[in-house]
Order: structure tokens, then sequence, then C-alpha cells
């Protein structure tokens, strides 16, 4: 097994690294614009009346129905079968979790897009709402043991495999 998944701590970490670079891409922007409502003199919302408000509920529509296509794509998973070697399916898992953590991501990057555009508080509210999404779905050592359904001759080969 001379892969690159012959450790335990190295998937788990690489996986980690993938989680938490995601969740920090929409944190820079997200900061500019909570600075900017919060400034002195800010400046006006960049898009107002009608439109303002008919964005404002398009951006809030998008940013949920991100999120729940990222679950529904979540539930997908079982098309991780246990026909694969363990190996293959570790790597299928990790994909597979990139691609979900990125869709949340879009949710946040539209949440950050209506602070920005509109000066509007609730999306601030709703950034922080998809940063709760984060941190329920990160992944953990018994989230990736339960989600892969592994059996405990795998959990042990994976241990050893740590020790190797």
């Amino acid at each position: 097994m001379a892969n690159q998944y012959t450790k335990w701590e190295r998937y788990f970490h690489k996986l980690n690294i993938f989680f938490h670079g995601i969740v920090a891409i929409s944190m820079i922007p997200f900061a500019y614009a909570f600075l900017e409502t919060q400034k002195d003199f800010s400046d006006p919302p960049m898009v107002v009346g009608d439109q303002a408000m008919a964005l404002k509920f398009a951006l809030i529509a998008i940013s949920l129905a991100i999120l729940v296509i990222a679950f529904r794509y979540d539930k997908k998973r079982n098309f991780i079968g246990s026909n694969l070697d363990l190996v293959d399916r570790l790597s299928v898992y990790s994909k597979h979790n990139v691609r979900f953590y990125l869709l949340i991501q879009l949710s946040a990057i539209a949440a950050c897009s209506g602070l920005y555009l509109l000066k509007d508080q609730f999306f601030s509210f709703l950034y922080v709402i998809v940063l709760f999404v984060f941190s329920q779905t990160r992944p953990t050592y018994d989230r990736v043991m339960s989600q892969n359904e592994l059996s405990e001759e795998e959990k042990e080969e994976l241990n050893e495999l740590s020790e190797a």
C-alpha cells in the first residue's frame, strides 16, 4: 500500500487542511464587508430601492438553496461501497467531502456578497449560520469512521498503518 494515504494521520491531516482552507476562503471578504458596515461614515449600499429588496431575497434564497443542495449531495455518500479497498474508499470519501465543503462555501460567499452589496446585517447572521453548519460537519475521527462504515479489521489496519 505505497499510496499517498499510507498513514492515517497523513490522510486525516490532509482532509482537515482542505476543510480549514475552504472555511477560510470567505473569511477575509466577510471581514472586509463587515468592517465596512461598522465604520463611522460607511458607504451607502451599492443597490437601493426595489432592486435591493429583490436582490436581498434572491441572495437569501440562493444561500439557503445551496445549503439544501449540499446536504442532498452529502446524503449520496452511499456510493462509497465496501467493494473498494480501504485506500480507494478513503480517497473517494475525501473527494466527496471536499465537494460538499465547497458547496457550503458557495452559500457563505452568497452571504458575504449580500453584506457587501446591501450593507444589511441580516447577511452577517446568515454567514454565522453557514459557519455553524461548517462546525457541525467538520471532519472528525469518529465521523470519518462511521461514514465510511469501517469494520473493526479496517480500523485496526488504519491504526497499524499510522504506526508504521
